[in-house]
């Protein structure tokens, strides 16, 4: 019936910032990157590589800040980056203030290493994405009710329990503990969160088009 089971869900911070020369109170609006004050000191993930870098730049384009912001952002003169983990390591050694669309990955690294880099949250709100933990059950695969059991036991309590701790995501099981997970990556109460699905990601290529007209000029 194509149904794909979501366990997991991960809330997608998109900016983050060096507390070592801002405050979380200085950016707490997408608008506030705007600031004549963060000229030259944002860097951006290129939408051109996919990733979060594209899905970042297409869900706020396309559902919560609409493309004009964009405009407006790329007169900041931001730098693009294509090395996901460069961008993190300027933020960390304060090369850059600002990071549009960090990776998480090196976010986690450098934080552990003690660098002063750390995720805002947004008033606007953010994207969510199924965590690439959907399950799925291969037509006439080998040993069909094995499979059952174990998603079975990784639906419950228990499995989500291990299973979002390993990944660091919140389980969309209501009674699992979420002590263990970054508070950044949980859901707040009154904060809109987009969910990237089937109908989002079919517009990647419109995105792509979208990205080289407003930020090709940065690409270069």
């Amino acid at each position: 019936e194509h149904m794909i089971i979501t366990s997991l869900i991960n809330i997608s911070p998109i900016v983050a910032m060096n507390n070592h020369i801002a405050e979380e109170r200085d950016i707490v609006s997408y608008k506030d990157l705007l600031n004549p004050r963060w000229k030259g000191k944002i860097s951006m993930t290129s939408p051109l590589i996919g990733g979060t870098g594209l899905a970042s730049f297409g869900m706020m384009g396309e559902y919560l800040l609409g493309w004009d912001y964009f405009k407006e952002l790329v007169k900041q003169e931001p730098v693009i980056v294509t090395d996901t983990r460069l961008g993190v390591e300027w933020l960390a050694r304060g090369k850059q203030t600002i990071a549009w669309a960090a990776r998480s990955e090196s976010m986690i690294e450098f934080q552990q290493a003690g660098a002063p880099v750390k995720y805002l949250k947004m008033n606007e709100g953010t994207y969510a994405t199924d965590a690439g933990q959907g399950f799925v059950m291969m037509k006439n695969a080998p040993h069909r009710a094995a499979s059952i059991v174990f998603i079975n036991w990784l639906l419950t309590r228990e499995g989500q329990t291990v299973f979002s701790e390993s990944r660091g995501f919140e389980s969309n099981r209501i009674d699992v503990s979420r002590d263990r997970i970054d508070p950044i990556r949980i859901r707040s109460p009154g904060v809109r969160y987009l969910m990237q699905d089937e109908k989002s990601r079919a517009l990647e290529d419109s995105w792509l088009l979208k990205a080289k007209e407003i930020l090709g000029h940065l690409m270069r």
